[in-house]
């Protein structure tokens, strides 16, 4: 699923705040041997703990249908958009 709107909030979260499972790859790391290795410290593990927990409740078709209900019910719903992620997140 691509081009779904979130609130700035959770944009924020997940783009600054969020724990990353891989530093960012600057030019500063190019030379670092220890980047190629994964981190196994605690704040690392729970990040990813937390991403195989979204990714979960992604793949939930319990939660991909509640979503889609909720997504009908939006005056918005009338846009070809918005019905092809409705149908998409049905499947």
């Amino acid at each position: 699923m691509t081009n779904v709107s979130i609130s700035p909030r959770l944009r924020s979260y997940l783009g600054n705040s969020q724990i990353k499972l891989t530093p960012s790859f600057s030019r500063k790391l190019w030379q670092n041997e220890d980047v190629g290795s994964p981190r196994h410290d605690p704040a690392t593990r729970a990040a990813l703990a937390e991403a195989v927990a979204l990714t979960q409740l992604g793949r939930s078709a319990e939660l991909r249908a509640k979503l889609a209900r909720a997504m009908a019910a939006e005056p918005t719903c009338r846009e070809p958009w918005l019905r092809s992620l409705i149908i998409e997140l049905k499947r």
